[in-house]
């Protein structure tokens, strides 16, 4: 293992007057990594040397994305944060373009919507925006910077080193590097996590997760379910027997094309689904399918049509968007019970945002959201912070991570709660509809109250503001 390439003073950057720069190493360069890095990158007293350590090469080879995200108002304020003029301009031309700001749950039989979730005040409204066209705006910064080494695949860390506090952080096949803070954004089978021994992944091991997308033509679009077209995205609800989640959106946004530019008939939209299997069919679809992609989509298109007896809505959505398939075990993760810190300040020098430290299922969209807000609310704190020194102490540290852990634990897993009971809905049946009619009507009454309450001034408005950046 080759040894670390900077040592206590060496190679550390130094401000104009003289104070040592802050040392940031951000492993994993997907949206919660690049959101924290960029937002670090705004400290007007340049404090903070970042760094990005990303296994994977500048083409994203193991890019398993590629689908439409809903950004809601802390997540789109947490983008605020990070972002500055450039990186603002550049999201506005990656905005999906569809009005709904929520997607509908609908009836896996029949498509028929039994709620639109714009509709609904209280629910959590958003933007569309495709994945790979807000990792593609959050990257041009660090790259135009030099911050970010791609094919640096993580291998472990080691707390305290140099006799300076901090973190050494090993690669394969590469040299290792130390940081003061180490922020761990690697994704839901994160290495840190483990090593860390927070191990607080799971495995939903009573259900199967299947999902592809693909580009469709405008004529392919056109035979999709009204309620996809009408709303975007929809979350289609089976209870056990199957549900998921379906989106259709336009992309001329990605990898930069302008949307004046004109598109051909057969590269016009993209189709994304997901969807959750009973654990019992699902793996048994696959051992009778191994890796033979077309044959797991037929078998899927079987149990929708003849197992289940649905209509042609989901089959045709399968058939439709077949490339990029992949299978696995649905995952989420709980919320940690002990203080996986054992109260040590030295632990405090590794954070760990989004998926890295709460995956959660896709029932209600939320996870992108989540790894955004972890990453705003990280960047405010460390730009608010003031240390004695030009670097913070282990104590300065573990005061500042003690509030962001707090926050970050009782906000993220409690939409992981939510996220995987949105599963338990099934709309194919009439209970399951009229359960959902209830529902409506309560929060209707209610989004009446609070329009009445804002009406007369005694509580402001939330507006979802994608356009101005001053929040």
């Amino acid at each position: 293992m080759p040894a670390p390439s900077s040592g206590t003073n060496v190679n550390r950057k130094v401000l104009a007057d003289g104070q040592m720069k802050i040392r940031v190493a951000v492993i994993g360069a997907g949206i919660s990594g690049l959101a924290a890095a960029n937002g670090l990158l705004q400290d007007p007293s340049l404090r903070y040397d970042v760094q990005l350590y990303e296994r994977d090469t500048i083409a994203y080879d193991l890019e398993r994305g590629g689908y439409q995200l809903r950004i809601g108002l802390p997540g789109l304020n947490a983008l605020k944060t990070v972002s500055n003029e450039d990186t603002w301009n550049g999201l506005q031309k990656m905005w999906g373009g569809d009005a709904a700001k929520a997607p509908a749950l609908v009836n896996p039989d029949t498509f028929d919507m039994c709620l639109n979730l714009s509709s609904v005040k209280l629910y959590p409204q958003g933007r569309p925006i495709p994945r790979t066209g807000l990792r593609h705006v959050l990257l041009q910064r660090p790259l135009s910077e030099e911050r970010i080494h791609f094919g640096h695949d993580f291998d472990r860390y080691k707390l305290g080193a140099e006799n300076a506090g901090g973190v050494t952080i090993h690669f394969h096949n590469q040299d290792s590097v130390h940081a003061d803070i180490l922020i761990a954004a690697d994704g839901s089978g994160s290495k840190i996590n483990r090593q860390a021994g927070l191990n607080n992944k799971i495995k939903l091991k009573g259900f199967t997760l299947i999902q592809a997308r693909g580009t469709i033509t405008a004529k392919i679009r056109d035979n999709l379910p009204r309620s996809l077209l009408d709303c975007g995205s929809v979350l289609f609800l089976g209870g056990d027997n199957i549900s998921g989640f379906a989106s259709v959106y336009s992309h001329p946004e990605l990898l930069g094309r302008e949307r004046h530019q004109p598109q051909e008939e057969d590269d016009d939209h993209t189709l994304f689904w997901s969807v959750m299997l009973p654990a019992s069919r699902g793996q048994a679809i696959l051992k009778k399918c191994g890796d033979d992609k077309n044959m797991i989509l037929q078998q899927l298109i079987d149990y929708a049509r003849h197992g289940l007896k649905l209509g042609d809505s989901l089959p045709t959505i399968f058939s439709s968007a077949s490339s990029n398939l992949r299978t696995g075990l649905l995952t989420s993760s709980f919320k940690p019970t002990t203080d996986w810190r054992a109260g040590k300040a030295e632990n405090s020098g590794v954070v760990l945002i989004g998926d890295a430290i709460h995956p959660m299922t896709p029932g209600r969209g939320m996870g992108a959201n989540q790894a955004l807000n972890d990453a705003g609310n990280l960047v405010d704190s460390l730009l608010g912070a003031r240390f004695q020194g030009s670097v913070p102490t282990d104590d300065e540290r573990s005061s500042l991570v003690q509030g962001f852990d707090k926050e970050m634990c009782e906000r993220a897993f409690d939409m992981v709660k939510k996220s995987e009971q949105m599963t338990a809905l099934d709309l194919s049946n009439s209970w399951g509809r009229a359960k959902i009619m209830v529902v409506r009507a309560m929060l209707t009454f209610i989004g009446w109250i609070v329009s009445t309450i804002e009406a007369i001034g005694l509580k402001t408005p939330q507006r979802l503001d994608s356009e101005n950046r001053k929040i």
